[in-house]
């Protein structure tokens, strides 16, 4: 973890911890909302869950900080609700807690999303802190590295499309020039019928068009896109680009 890094501060961080062990959920709901804890400069708010489904609800009521998740719960095991709880909040981290040690299951639960693995029967105040001090940092961390990541990608999307327009630019340029000029020497000949003067014009006025077009995409220096309607109401993803 980078010592400069900065989590975004918080006076109050909410936990929801989960666990059908009513005594442990309660003792630890009651320590973790009277703790100060001192790396974040902040309090927990604690709200406790004694089954699955209801931790599951609460998800979709209200967002968490962190969940501290039991392992052995009736109905549903730890590991097919952390499942569900990372595909809801993939962002936000999870503890699991079991009684008892098991290798297997701390691979199951990394690989499922958990962030830390948690044995309860050598747990203390100090070490649940300790890892859900170290979530919280990690979770901001790797959100923050993903922001940077999709500015990069935006940033270079950016510079390419701005190289696509200008080599387009170029190539078309020429083509248009020569039809502009032999479009501007016909319509001054003398002898053309109305009707063939009026169908002249307006190829010279859509050239004139594609003029002005083509000079402000090669002097673009930024631009918009908009979802195109009719890709739109057929469900396809494709955007059309607005020049600014």
């Amino acid at each position: 973890m980078p010592e400069d890094f900065i989590v975004t501060h918080k006076d109050i961080y909410r936990i929801l911890l989960v666990d059908d062990d009513d005594n442990f959920r309660k003792a630890h709901k009651r320590l973790l909302n009277l703790v100060h804890f001192s790396r974040l400069n902040a309090y927990f708010e604690v709200v406790d869950s004694g089954s699955a489904d209801d931790a599951i609800n609460k998800l979709r009521e209200s967002p968490f900080d962190c969940v501290l998740l039991d392992y052995v719960m009736p109905g549903r095991d730890g590991l097919t609700c952390l499942k569900e709880m990372h595909y809801m909040s993939p962002d936000m981290p999870i503890i699991l807690l079991t009684g008892a040690g098991n290798e297997q299951v701390a691979v199951d639960a990394l690989k499922e999303g958990a962030m830390d693995y948690l044995i309860k029967g050598t747990l203390s105040l100090e070490m649940l802190e300790r890892s859900i001090v170290n979530v919280i940092t990690k979770a901001a961390m790797l959100k923050q590295l993903e922001d940077q990541r999709k500015q990069l990608l935006e940033v270079e999307r950016h510079r390419v499309m701005i190289q696509t327009l200008g080599a387009a630019c170029h190539h078309l340029s020429q083509p248009v020039t020569v039809l502009r000029t032999c479009m501007v020497m016909i319509k001054r000949k003398d002898d053309l019928s109305s009707e063939t003067h009026e169908v002249i014009m307006k190829a010279y006025n859509a050239i004139e068009t594609v003029c002005d077009i083509l000079w402000k995409m090669n002097h673009v220096s930024t631009f918009t896109t908009e979802p195109y309607l009719e890709a739109f109401a057929s469900g396809e993803n494709n955007e059309i680009l607005k020049l600014e």
